[in-house]
């Protein structure tokens, strides 16, 4: 496993508290976070370097994400997302697949 120097960017879908948190402990260890959440008031947003308010569900956020991270990749990607117990199957099922996508385009490398 590589350790992340100071100044690399961890990439966070979901923005709750435990975004919140990570986000609290990477910046006293000189990493930055980008939060990715689709609610506006994320606990998260008001502590994290960058933010993107998108829904990973919308057929534009593949393209706000690579659009957020300026060309550039993040050096890790962390969940505080987790399915919804009231959601169906298949929306699950999509969801977990965007996020897929999501991820892998926070790590692209070009």
């Amino acid at each position: 496993m590589t350790r992340l120097s100071p100044g690399a960017t961890i990439g966070v879908l979901g923005g709750g508290q435990l975004a919140r948190m990570m986000a609290q402990a990477g910046a006293r260890l000189g990493l930055k976070t980008h939060v990715f959440s689709p609610v506006a008031d994320d606990p998260a947003f008001d502590v994290c370097a960058a933010r993107t308010q998108a829904d990973f569900l919308d057929d534009a956020a593949p393209g706000l994400v690579k659009q957020a991270m300026g060309g550039g990749t993040a050096d890790l990607v962390l969940s505080d997302m987790a399915p919804s117990a009231t959601r169906s199957e298949e929306h699950t099922s999509e969801l977990q697949s965007r996020l897929h996508l999501v991820c892998r385009l926070l790590l692209e490398k070009k």
